[in-house]
C-alpha cells in the first residue's frame, strides 16, 4: 500500500512505528535475546549538528573530511517473562566489532545464542557488555524467522512488522 501524507504526519508515522522497537538501554540496565539475521550498516556526517546520510563513493562531505558516525542494527529477539518480542538493536562500531569477534568463536549456532546485554555509564561515555549465556533451550525448534522483519520497518517496508504486531509474534 502506498499512502501519501505531509512531512509532519509521516514523522509521526514513523516514530510510531519505531516507537519500543529500538532498544534503548539506560545505565545498569540488562536485557536478555537472540541476535537474528544480518546487519544493516547506517552511516551518516553531521554537519551543524544535524544528520546527513553518507551515500558512499563520491559523497561530498567524505571529500570535504565531514565526521562520520556509523551505528549497526540488527534484529533482537529480546526475552521477556511471557516469550519473545522482536526488536532490533543498535550498536556502535566498538560494540558491533567485539559481538563479530564473539559470532566467529562461538562453537554452536550464533543465531541461536542467548546474549545477556547490559550497559554501563551514560550519555557518550557507555560501554556494553555483552555476554553470551549459551543456547536458547526455549526455541530450539525454532526453524526461520518470518519473510518481513523489524529491520523493514527501519528500511520504510510497509510489510515490516509494527509495535502492534509485535504481540503476535510466533514464540510466546
Amino acid at each position: 500500500m502506498v499512502e501519501s501524507m505531509s512531512w509532519n504526519d509521516a514523522g509521526e508515522k514513523a516514530e510510531e512505528l519505531t516507537q519500543g522497537v529500538i532498544i534503548k538501554l539506560k545505565d545498569k540496565q540488562e536485557i536478555e535475546g537472540i541476535f537474528i539475521g544480518d546487519p544493516v550498516m547506517d552511516r551518516k556526517h553531521f554537519v551543524n549538528g544535524k544528520p546527513q546520510i553518507c551515500i558512499g563513493e563520491g559523497c561530498v562531505l567524505c571529500a570535504n573530511e565531514q565526521p562520520l558516525n556509523t551505528r549497526w542494527y540488527i534484529n533482537f529477539l529480546a526475552k521477556g517473562n511471557t516469550g519473545y518480542t522482536m526488536r532490533v538493536m543498535g550498536l556502535s562500531s566498538t560494540i558491533f566489532n567485539r559481538l563479530n569477534v564473539m559470532r566467529t568463536k562461538i562453537k554452536t549456532r550464533f543465531d541461536r545464542t542467548l546474549f545477556s546485554i547490559q550497559r554501563e555509564g551514560v550519555g557518550t561515555d557507555t560501554d556494553y557488555i555483552l555476554t553470551p549465556q549459551g543456547l536458547a533451550p526455549d526455541i530450539e525448534g525454532f526453524v526461520d524467522l518470518p519473510e518481513n522483519n523489524i529491520i523493514s520497518v527501519l528500511k520504510g517496508s510497509s510489510k515490516g512488522k509494527n509495535k502492534d504486531e509485535d504481540d503476535n509474534f510466533p514464540f510466546k
